[in-house]
């Protein structure tokens, strides 16, 4: 829902606020066209605006759908913003450049560039996993990259840290069987080796 048209980019282009969610919104520019759609089981949304060359994406999308597990610490964070990093590379035809940890509001995001052959920035993308949801944001112009148009776009991402918020969730049942395992199995060993030790000891001192 379109709510106030408070910001300018510049003299021409006016941009407004929309929101997609009660967690997250953005500023895009005024003629902005929404799509609400089913991929492969999870339900869509984004929103997105042309002006002249440069594309602007806000996206949301269930995460459990695509991903095998939900991340319940920073490692498991990182090794699944990887996963989505892989799948964004497959849809964008540049190079990837770069790809960081960024925060906001103490919530950890990832921030990806993508250039061309020349060395010019084409794409650039920021995701965050929140409540069990995924947002993308894209800002793209192959042929003209503003970089103060992107970071005017970038810099209106707002979260609401009223609401409560979660990026880590409890740890897959298989990941706590697996780790109980791996226990028990190394106290095992471990009895294994000190047995064969004693008995090595008492056949020497005999």
């Amino acid at each position: 829902m379109i709510l106030s048209a408070n910001f300018l980019l510049s003299q021409k282009q006016e941009w407004l606020n929309y929101d997609l969610d009660s967690l997250v919104s953005i500023k895009i520019p005024n003629k902005v066209f929404e799509l609400d759609t089913i991929m492969e089981g999870a339900k869509m949304k984004q929103v997105y605006a042309r002006v002249e060359n440069s594309m602007f994406i806000a996206q949301k999308s269930l995460y459990e759908k695509n991903y095998t597990f939900l991340p319940y610490d920073l490692e498991t964070l990182k090794e699944q913003y990887d996963a989505i990093t892989k799948d964004i590379k497959k849809g964008v035809p540049y190079k990837l450049v770069l790809k960081k940890l960024i925060e906001k509001k103490n919530l950890k995001g990832c921030k990806l560039l993508f250039k061309d052959s020349l060395d010019n920035p084409t794409y650039e993308i920021e995701f965050y996993l929140l409540n069990r949801h995924l947002y993308h944001f894209y800002y793209v112009n192959p042929k003209n990259f503003n970089k103060k148009e992107k970071a005017a776009f970038f810099n209106t991402i707002s979260i609401n840290t009223d609401k409560k918020i979660s990026q880590f969730f409890e740890e897959p049942i298989s990941h706590k069987i697996g780790y109980i395992l791996g226990r028990i199995l190394g106290y095992i060993l471990l009895f294994g080796i000190g047995y064969f030790i004693f008995r090595i000891i008492r056949k020497l001192s005999r």
